[in-house]
């Protein structure tokens, strides 16, 4: 199962002092992008790169602003159906 919210390339971070520690341990944390926003940053990046995409969104009659609003909402919305179609089962595939 793939959870959208798990970050996808987690960095272990200790934070030492104040009320994130456990007596003289470091309570380790993650950081980084979540799956979700990275599939979303590689779908947008090869949207932007496929030539006959960008340039139907530069011939349209749209303004920039709503070009790129396009692009963006676009790359999340191939990123949701690319972890949905992760976390279907193989039967389901059929």
């Amino acid at each position: 199962m793939t959870d959208p919210n798990e970050q996808a390339f987690p960095r272990p971070t200790a934070v030492w002092g104040g009320a994130n520690t456990n007596g003289d341990h470091p309570i380790v944390t993650e950081g980084g992008l979540t799956k979700r926003e990275w599939l979303a940053g590689i779908m947008c990046a090869g949207l932007q790169a496929n030539p006959e995409v960008w340039n139907a969104y530069i011939n349209s009659s749209a303004t920039t602003r709503s070009m790129h609003l396009d692009l963006a909402n676009h790359s999340v919305q191939q990123a949701d159906a690319l972890i949905a179609a992760l976390n279907r089962k193989p039967d389901a595939e059929k």
